[in-house]
């Protein structure tokens, strides 16, 4: 009879750790998400401060250095097959 007992115990507890979970979900998802985008901000706000600002209408392309260009490797012969039917 214990047994019995302390399983419906146990099931009723998990019933109402489920009831207070969906209850509570909306609330934990809206203090994740204002930290998630609070750790961003900081992140990313940082980044924009290092950034001079630059005019509005000024463009600037980044590109790479122009470095030596390696010869091709020679690997082999080529050879030209010839398909036959």
């Amino acid at each position: 009879m214990d047994a019995l007992r302390t399983f419906l115990i146990v099931i009723l507890v998990l019933l109402m750790l489920r009831f207070a979970l969906k209850l509570a979900a909306p609330y934990i998802l809206r203090y994740a998400s204002k930290k998630l985008q609070q750790r961003f901000e900081q992140q990313f706000g940082a980044f924009e401060q290092q950034q001079p600002p630059k005019p509005e209408g000024s463009v600037h392309v980044h590109r790479k250095p122009q470095g030596k260009k390696e010869a091709t490797k020679v690997v082999g012969d080529y050879i030209d097959y010839e398909e036959i039917d």
